[in-house]
């Protein structure tokens, strides 16, 4: 059970990722600060593997909800 919620959270993992990088390659380029924001996300997703392991549903919704108000957050400013 737990080997399948560790490979079910590091699928969740790649799949924001691949958006997360592009938005920092993006502020990089454009020269925008968002170390805070990006810091945070990766924070918000350390903190998420184990609640997945865990099964702390509720906490869990609320750290991905977090990362992904980073992520927004990020896209926007670099708008």
């Amino acid at each position: 059970v737990m080997q399948g919620r560790v490979s079910r959270a590091g699928i969740n993992f790649q799949e924001s990722l691949p958006a997360f990088l592009a938005l920092g390659i993006l502020a990089l380029v454009q020269q925008v600060e968002l170390s805070q924001a990006a810091s945070l996300w990766l924070l918000l997703r350390i903190v998420y593997i184990p609640c997945y392991l865990f099964n702390l549903i509720y906490v869990r919704t609320v750290v991905w909800l977090g990362s992904l108000i980073c992520l927004i957050y990020m896209a926007i400013r670099l708008l």
